[in-house]
């Protein structure tokens, strides 16, 4: 009996280990699967905002006017945007301090806000966003539009600074590598806007189908396109108005020129034209209620006579 407990022993810690071992295994393999994804290497996301408010100003107006919807090969569709979901779950509390609306967390800064989401939060993060709008700076000329921006939007009216600093991007610019960003722009724009056969309306820049109204046409125009109209004359437009502008020579103003195509939106004015109209008659008969009075019936005549006789 002796020699039977001893061999069996050993053979019982080796059955503890082994159930130890894998259940050991399984947790660790659980826990690795439950952890977010490293950030990916070299994606600002300082420059990926920059990135964004060039879209959101010059790109996705005009695409949502003409109401064209993205296809899947398009880095700049809203649902490719890697960082899009953290920067909506951003709120700025103060003037230097944020708050993460995941877990109702204050940052002072927007730094530590970005820290935070990279730490705890990049499971929220959906596999298909896969797309670094930081990349896309060469092509979308961030700098360029945050000088832009610094001036108003007014080339001409800029400061003396701003000014000199265009003069002297101008000089030091290298033609050969805005060659290679302006073919980067022309494959993004046919991946974003691909020819499904013909390009009827390619050439007709100043017709009744040209390009040159793209960006301020109405909806009700829009909606009749054809989805491949739409991305012909949408795919004509940015190759003319931005990736032909990545020149040493026009590339200071691509902004200011595509500040002259915004979208108009009407539906604006007809608010204000309906509430002006609406006040004007609420005002006039306001004033007409205030002048009526009730008229007094006449006096019956008759009857007075009878009672001064009487």
């Amino acid at each position: 009996r002796r020699g039977v407990i001893t061999m069996a022993r050993p053979l019982t810690s080796v059955a503890l280990f082994a159930v130890c071992f894998f259940l050991f295994s399984g947790f660790v393999e659980s826990r690795a699967q439950q952890q977010p994804a490293s950030p990916p290497p070299g994606c600002s996301r300082e420059r990926s905002r920059h990135a964004r408010a060039v879209l959101d100003e010059f790109f996705h107006p005009v695409v949502l006017v003409n109401r064209f919807s993205l296809p899947p090969t398009c880095p700049f569709a809203t649902e490719k945007d890697m960082y899009l979901t953290h920067e909506q779950h951003k709120q700025v509390v103060r003037r230097t301090q944020f708050k993460s609306t995941y877990s109702d967390k204050v940052f002072k800064s927007e730094f530590h806000v970005d820290k935070h989401m990279d730490n705890r939060h990049l499971d929220k993060i959906q596999p298909n966003a896969d797309v670094c709008l930081a990349k896309y700076c060469d092509v979308l000329r961030c700098d360029g539009y945050r000088r832009f921006k610094r001036g108003d939007g007014n080339s001409a009216g800029g400061s003396l600074v701003e000014s000199t600093i265009a003069i002297h991007n101008r000089h030091d610019c290298d033609e050969e590598t805005l060659i290679g960003v302006r073919h980067k722009c022309e494959d993004i724009v046919r991946a974003c806007f691909p020819a499904s056969g013909g390009e009827a309306f390619e050439h007709d820049e100043n017709g009744e189908n040209g390009i040159s109204s793209v960006g301020i046409q109405s909806g009700s125009q829009a909606e009749h396109k054809t989805t491949e109209e739409k991305a012909t004359r949408l795919r004509t437009y940015f190759l003319k108005h931005h990736c032909a502008f990545l020149t040493c020579a026009n590339v200071e103003n691509l902004f200011p020129q595509m500040a002259s195509h915004r979208p108009v939106d009407k539906s604006g004015g007809r608010k204000i034209c309906l509430a002006i109209v609406c006040t004007a008659l609420v005002a006039y008969y306001a004033a007409a209620a205030a002048r009526w009075r009730p008229e007094r019936p006449a006096p019956d005549l008759r009857r007075l006579r009878k009672k001064v006789n009487g």
